[in-house]
């Protein structure tokens, strides 16, 4: 296999871009010192909840131990992709910890309502996919489908998440503007998303397009957007299972945040 050299022949995954992981975060030190002191405290947080707690799969404890080890995963790819200059698929990743942050808040004001939500938003979606199976016939056996079809009938519609609402259950509602950017400028195709690349000529109306490694006020941006929908996650676990240790070092983390650039406008 032939690995290409420039961004030309293979964007992102051309050696110049991996060669300039280092310049990378050498611009942007304080915002990836953070994200990977965090991350270390991330994990140590989940191993020892992991350790401590009991019970089924949808006690308060289990659910807010599975968001974070989901969130730990996309942060971790958020600080992989971000150390790349590659934004708007870290940016997607960060809008997915909002919704985690925004879970995990939630489930300290009403553990047993959360729980609820994500029970039916699961028998929603199962029940969506059967439905499309059966709408257009997607198999062979006419038995097995007639099956489907009763079993269809037969499953309580049940509702999706409001992110939305799970938002104003939470602490943290402001950030649903945050959610709101995110979805827009990285998840959605739109206007605002396909905007990242062009470059418009300040001097007229003329624009180019814009390809490359994202400019140092993206990255920090994008790091400093997900350090803000992560610590959260990690406060709940550390309140549902009880640790000391490690709630004592994010609070402290938590005070050096104040001093992370905050990036350009996300």
């Amino acid at each position: 296999m032939k690995i290409q050299e420039t961004f030309q022949e293979a964007g992102f995954l051309c050696r110049e871009v991996k060669r300039g992981i280092h310049n990378v975060r050498a611009r942007s030190r304080v915002s990836f010192d953070f994200a990977y002191d965090l991350n270390e405290l991330l994990m140590r947080t989940a191993i020892a909840a992991m350790d401590a707690a009991h019970g089924h799969n949808w006690t308060c404890e289990a659910v807010a131990i599975r968001l974070l080890l989901r969130t730990s995963e996309s942060f971790q790819g958020v600080i992989i992709l971000s150390e790349r200059g590659i934004v708007s698929p870290a940016r997607a990743l960060v809008r997915m910890i909002v919704e985690d942050s925004f879970c995990a808040a939630a489930l300290l004001e009403k553990p047993d309502e959360v729980i609820r939500m994500l029970r039916d938003d699961a028998e929603h979606s199962r029940r969506k996919q059967a439905a499309f199976i059966s709408e257009h016939n997607l198999g062979d056996d006419p038995e097995v489908l007639a099956e489907l079809r009763l079993t269809i009938e037969a499953m309580a519609k049940k509702q999706r998440i409001d992110w939305r609402n799970m938002a104003k259950i939470s602490t943290i509602w402001p950030q649903y503007l945050n959610y709101q950017r995110l979805s827009d400028g990285a998840v959605h195709t739109s206007a605002t998303s396909l905007d990242r690349h062009i470059a418009r000529n300040t001097d007229s109306d003329g624009w180019t397009y814009r390809i490359g490694p994202a400019e140092q006020g993206d990255i920090d941006a994008t790091l400093h957007r997900a350090i803000l929908a992560t610590i959260p996650v990690a406060l709940v676990v550390t309140q549902v299972v009880p640790n000391s240790e490690t709630k004592l070092e994010l609070a402290d983390l938590s005070s050096r945040f104040l001093q992370l650039p905050n990036g350009n406008t996300v």
